[in-house]
């Protein structure tokens, strides 16, 4: 579902030049720029003017929030120096910690990620410490997008139908 931002530009008719920028005067209004001016940078920045009325224009424009993802390793287990053949599944997380999962079986560590919609990203393979194969697979899988927020603008629109 796409998030939008509201952009308010009031203007004076006569002169042509900006007044009020979301309800907020404009400091100097001897010095502001005109309307049109104004008007083609939104464009130009992606701004989409929506409504158009005598001294007011209304511009929307998609909020886009970057993809987050979140990322895992999959290495055998040589705890002990002793190859078990048992694999280690470790999920890192933003705030520097990590979970780590123990699983039995590499073909079924891996079938359960990709069921879980986790994508190998790379392989690593460092060589042999001790007689043993160091192999670590890498996943990352996208995070799922943050729930929209209602703006301070749709809330002030809602608050003043609940007063009528």
């Amino acid at each position: 579902m796409a998030r939008w931002a509201y952009l308010e530009i009031g203007f004076d008719p006569g002169t042509g030049n900006v007044t009020h920028v979301d309800g907020r005067e404009v400091i100097d209004p001897k010095v502001a720029p005109p309307a049109r001016q104004v008007r083609n940078q939104l464009g130009n920045e992606g701004w989409e003017l929506v409504s158009a009325h005598v001294s007011t224009w209304l511009f929307k424009r998609e909020i886009v929030v970057p993809q987050q993802w979140e990322y895992c390793c999959l290495a055998e287990d040589h705890a002990g120096g002793i190859r078990r053949g048992e694999w280690i599944l470790v999920y890192y997380q933003a705030d520097g910690n990590h979970l780590e999962h123990e699983h039995r079986r590499l073909g079924m560590a891996l079938a359960q990620l990709g069921k879980a919609g986790w994508q190998m990203i790379g392989v690593a393979d460092p060589g042999t410490d001790g007689g043993f194969d160091n192999t670590a697979f890498y996943f990352a899988r996208p995070l799922p997008a943050p729930l929209a927020s209602s703006s301070d603008f749709s809330n002030h629109k809602q608050e003043e139908k609940e007063q009528l």
